[in-house]
């Protein structure tokens, strides 16, 4: 007769992982979901560079995320210095995008040319 059972606590080893507490670096500091998140806030909040104006901080099922304002996307916010740029200079590279419902852009003028200007920045 085989043996059909399984080790204790396999199934919960793996849940329990997944519930682990995650820690997020900054200027090489460790911070916790909920202070990574309020630390990004701050950054933001300084403008520390010109595509935080196109991004949101969101905290999400115990996950600290960046949104593109221009186009709801989200990313991962373990890196978003290399991200978020890279993801500006991807829309620069597109035409805009048009509002619901509008035949106009939803990105004006100003937004272009800060994109552009984003876009030249990696180069």
């Amino acid at each position: 007769m085989a043996d059909t059972s399984t080790a204790p606590n396999q199934g919960q080893s793996q849940e329990s992982e997944d519930k682990k507490p995650r820690e997020y670096t900054y200027a090489k500091k460790k911070y916790s979901i909920q202070a990574y998140y309020e630390k990004l806030q701050e950054v933001k909040r300084r403008n520390c560079a010109d595509w935080w104006k196109f991004f949101l901080v969101l905290l999400l099922e115990n996950e600290v995320r960046n949104e593109c304002t221009l186009c709801g996307k989200t990313f991962s916010a373990t890196n978003p210095s290399s991200v978020a740029p890279q993801h500006m200079r991807d829309h620069a590279s597109k035409p805009p995008l048009p509002a619901a419902g509008d035949s106009s852009c939803s990105v004006g003028i100003g937004s272009s040319l800060c994109l552009l200007n984003l876009a030249s920045m990696g180069s």
